[in-house]
Order: C-alpha cells, then sequence, then structure tokens
C-alpha cells in the first residue's frame, strides 16, 4: 500500500487504476472495480482483471454496488452466496461470471456518494477485520482522488480566462483545493522559487513546499486560513528541488471556482536573508 501512494503520479484517473488493482492484488479477488455512477449509469472508472467481454458501462438499476452507493452506509457491504440472493436476477454480472461473494464500499467526493469500489469472488470469501479496513481506505483515497479530479478540471475550464494574469505575478503564486490541500495551479514563479516544472508542483500536498520539519504548523495555518477565508502574511520557508529551504512571507486568500474553493497563496521570497547561512540544505 505505501508503495501504491508513493507512486502516485499527477493523473487521477492512473492513481485510481492503481487503487483498484491493489485491493484485488491484496485480497486476491477475481476482480475489482471502481464503479462510478453517472446519472442512472455505473460506469467502471477503475478496473483489474475485468473479464474481455465485461460491459463497462450499464444501467445502474439492479446491480449490487448501485445499491451501495443509493443506500450511502459507511461501512462495507458483504453478501455471501450470491446465487441464492435476489442478486442472483438483478445484477447480471452475477450470473454471468458465477459470482459467489460481493465486497464493496461506497466512495464519497466531497460528502457525496460517488460511486462504490468493490471486489468480487468465484468462491466464498469471508474478509477479516484487516480486509475490511483496507478496503475503507482504499474506497477513501478513491473519494479524494475524485476531489482532485474535479478540482483540475474546474481551474481548467476557466484558467483560459485568467491564466495570464496569474502567469505573470511578480510573486510566486500557488492555488490549492480548500477542502484537500492538493495544489492544482502555480505561476511561473513558482517555478522558479521551487526549481521545479509546474507539471511536479501540480498534484504535491501543499504541506510539502515546505520542509518537513515544519509542515504541522504549515497545515495547521492552511485550514486556519481556510476557515477564515484568508490569512494574514507570515514568514515561512519553502524547501527548493534541490534541497535548499529558501526563507518567504505568504499571504493567503480564498477563491470560488463552480462549487470548488481554492485557496490563493503569494510567496515572496525575504532577499535580505538569502545571505549567508539563511540558505541551507536538508
Amino acid at each position: 500500500m505505501n508503495e501504491c501512494f508513493l507512486n502516485f503520479g499527477i493523473d487521477s484517473q492512473t492513481n485510481i487504476h492503481s487503487l483498484t488493482a491493489l485491493l484485488g492484488e491484496l485480497l486476491e479477488a477475481d476482480c475489482t472495480l471502481y464503479n462510478r455512477l453517472d446519472g442512472d449509469m455505473l460506469h467502471a472508472m477503475g478496473q483489474w482483471h475485468a473479464p474481455p467481454d465485461f460491459n463497462t458501462l450499464d444501467i445502474a438499476e439492479g446491480h449490487i454496488c448501485y445499491d451501495v452507493i443509493k443506500h450511502n452506509i459507511d461501512r462495507p457491504l458483504i453478501v455471501r452466496d450470491l446465487h441464492k440472493t435476489t442478486y442472483a436476477q438483478s445484477d447480471p454480472n452475477v450470473e454471468k461470471y458465477s459470482l459467489k461473494t460481493y465486497m464493496g464500499q461506497v466512495v464519497k467526493c466531497s460528502g457525496i456518494s460517488t460511486g462504490s469500489l468493490c471486489a468480487v469472488f468465484t468462491g466464498d470469501f469471508s474478509p477479516s477485520s484487516d480486509d475490511l479496513k483496507l478496503l475503507s481506505i482504499l474506497s477513501s483515497a478513491i473519494g479524494k482522488e475524485e476531489e482532485r479530479k474535479i478540482a483540475e478540471e474546474l481551474f481548467i475550464e476557466s484558467e483560459t480566462r485568467y491564466v495570464h494574469v496569474f502567469d505573470h505575478l511578480i510573486d510566486a503564486a500557488f492555488l490549492a483545493d480548500a477542502k484537500t490541500g492538493y495544489i492544482v495551479q502555480a505561476n511561473r514563479q513558482a517555478e522558479r522559487l521551487m526549481g521545479m516544472d509546474r507539471k511536479e508542483i501540480i498534484g504535491l500536498h501543499q504541506t510539502f513546499l515546505h520542509p518537513p520539519a515544519g509542515r504541522k504548523k504549515y497545515r495547521e495555518i492552511f485550514e486556519k486560513a481556510v476557515e477564515k477565508g484568508y490569512s494574514k502574511e507570515f514568514e515561512a520557508e519553502v524547501i527548493r528541488k534541490d534541497g535548499t529551504i529558501i526563507p518567504v512571507i505568504i499571504g493567503t486568500s480564498t477563491l470560488i471556482s463552480g462549487n470548488t474553493r481554492l485557496i490563493l497563496g503569494f510567496f515572496r521570497e525575504i532577499k535580505d536573508k538569502l545571505s549567508g547561512t539563511s540558505q541551507k540544505k536538508i
């Protein structure tokens, strides 16, 4: 699991596939799926070992995953002896693939039920408490990836109007999702300040702009800024890609993009502290 998270990239869909596959590998399931509800259709957005003839888009009504999403229950749903339940008739996959056990949990995006992460077995399977904990962790992780994907899409829709001004600001500027803390955009000065391409910056959690020792403090400042809608300017440190620590002054404010709140952070280098030993590496 740790290796999976460490290998996360900036593409949310790829990360969702990795999380779905991880569930299947660790449970030794026959197949695992992340089904997202799109209107009255279930869309398999994450798949692992799905049969070649598996229908990735189907009417939601009757599917076990649809019941998991519809009832919005936080605990996992375990259904054994599927062939003896009503799902043998209502869910087309039960009979088609001779499924015996279903294990699934709702995936929530910003508190709203949007999908279900499930594992299915052609034999009887009785999950342990660790199996249930794994399902809970991975379903939550997929929910976070969905939130980040929405934030990125919302920004892309509006960025054509603001990208020129944003990109030519004097200060380094970062946009982060207020709910998750993940960075969804950065300008040219941010690239220069961090010694990174913006593609490397986007997708990082905002705390990772700072040295490890101060991340807890900056997370608390970020959360207070989200609550108030802004922050007073404060001194901080950022850590460049090469390990150099740079002192900065940071100010933040809140923006609204569609239904998503974004935190806009301005980072200005403290020039008179950039001499001597004030720049250090870790």
